[in-house]
């Protein structure tokens, strides 16, 4: 509590007839002046996925590039296809729709005669070789109640063989030809591996009216790369 001036005085008067000498109260506090503080740097967003596109190098982020010229696509059939159900006479927004269709379709087959190194999954391994995991599932919108928006890609390896319903001859990397035995003998079924080639076809199956439920994609001149680590099936876990 700060002093009197008058109680001050008369102390002092009393001290100064004792030969003493009365301290001087302390100057009353000085405020403290404010602390600046520094301004908190604004959170910064979260990266920005890149873009799907096709990518040479990353086969799955291709996938989702089919995926997004597919999505529009797929929302003008759902409604022209349903109006034509109901009456066949209503069939305006489906020629709309198979007018585009061709675009869709020139677009995305334009990256047949492309380079790629794409990463593929180890389905098997056999006396002739490693059969890769070559089934791609794409959705292209949430389940109605009836349907559900999705398209199968299926990725194939040039390798003589032709029955397409031969499936694992037709995703055999061939032992010696298209992948060394040495680093055949390193994998297993899960392990991710880098294989390049060249997108020798791209093939739509049933989608003259509609879009494609299935495409297929053909790799020629198609080497494993054994100089890439792969990507062992129980780091993926």
């Amino acid at each position: 509590m700060r002093s009197s001036p008058l109680l001050y005085a008369y102390a002092l008067a009393i001290v100064a007839g004792c030969g003493g000498e009365l301290p001087r109260p302390a100057d009353p506090l000085t405020p403290l002046e404010p602390v600046a503080v520094a301004p908190q740097p604004t959170p910064q967003p979260p990266p920005v996925p890149p873009k799907p596109e096709f990518d040479p190098n990353d086969r799955e982020r291709t996938y989702k590039w089919i995926r997004e010229e597919m999505v529009p696509l797929q929302a003008k059939y759902r409604p022209a296809k349903e109006a034509i159900d109901e009456n066949p006479l209503n069939d305006d927004a489906m020629k709309e729709f198979l007018a585009e269709l061709p675009a869709f379709k020139s677009k995305v087959a334009g990256i047949a005669g492309r380079e790629v190194a794409w990463r593929v999954k180890v389905h098997s391994i056999n006396q002739n070789g490693v059969v890769i995991d070559g089934e791609g599932n794409e959705y292209t919108e949430p389940f109605n109640g009836k349907e559900l928006g999705h398209f199968y890609v299926n990725l194939f390896i040039e390798n003589g063989k032709v029955d397409r319903e031969q499936f694992t001859e037709q995703r055999t990397l061939r032992l010696n030809r298209q992948i060394t035995r040495e680093f055949a003998k390193t994998l297993k079924a899960g392990d991710q591996i880098v294989v390049h080639g060249k997108i020798k076809s791209f093939v739509f199956l049933y989608g003259d009216d509609k879009p494609p439920p299935f495409i297929e994609i053909t790799l020629d001149e198609v080497q494993a790369d054994s100089t890439v680590e792969p990507i062992r099936a129980e780091e993926r876990r």
